[in-house]
């Protein structure tokens, strides 16, 4: 979204400014492949991306524990940054749209979802309004999330974040080059 095509545009400092001069992530997706456990994933990597200085407005994690031989499976879940008070606060609130946290016996890879995450559009641009006609909301449909892990997979070894990351750019979704 081009922040300058909004109806009003942002006041200068409203979003964190990177290293070369773009607009730091607002939306941020971190994959990980038998690389971390979910208690990395979901606390400590999730709070890097919520502290001071720091754009993100949105975080997407998903975790695929791969099992040779066996079932692989999966988590995936979203926080926003906490709003309190009209302000930003450098901390998240995970959705209730995500997967449960549990240490293993994650969802079976195999299995279908309906689950969609619905990523806020007002939160991602706050303060500014976004264009009439826009929708409300960015929905990550996980099923097609799934799909894409499923098909390719068994090509993954260690940490092929950036494969997936890719896919989802192919199918519509925009990725972020931080984390």
């Amino acid at each position: 979204m081009d922040l300058n095509a909004l109806p009003n545009p942002p006041p200068p400092g409203t979003f964190v400014v990177g290293a070369g001069g773009n607009i730091a992530p607002q939306l941020v997706l971190e994959v990980a492949v038998s690389n971390e456990t979910m208690p990395t994933l979901t606390q400590t990597d999730l709070a890097r991306y919520f502290v001071a200085g720091t754009g993100t407005r949105w975080w997407v994690g998903i975790k695929v524990f791969k099992n040779p031989g066996g079932t692989n499976r999966w988590w995936a879940g979203h926080a926003s940054r906490r709003f309190t008070h009209g302000q930003f606060q450098n901390a998240a609130d995970f959705s209730p749209e995500s997967m449960p946290i549990v240490q293993s016996y994650n969802i079976d890879l195999n299995a279908p979802t309906q689950l969609v995450f619905h990523i806020t559009v007002a939160t991602l641009i706050h303060p500014c309004q976004p264009p009439a006609n826009y929708p409300a909301t960015l929905d990550i449909d996980l099923e097609n999330i799934r799909q894409l892990i499923v098909v390719y997979s068994d090509t993954w070894t260690g940490r092929s974040i950036g494969l997936l990351k890719c896919l989802c750019v192919l199918h519509g979704y925009y990725v972020s080059e931080s984390g």
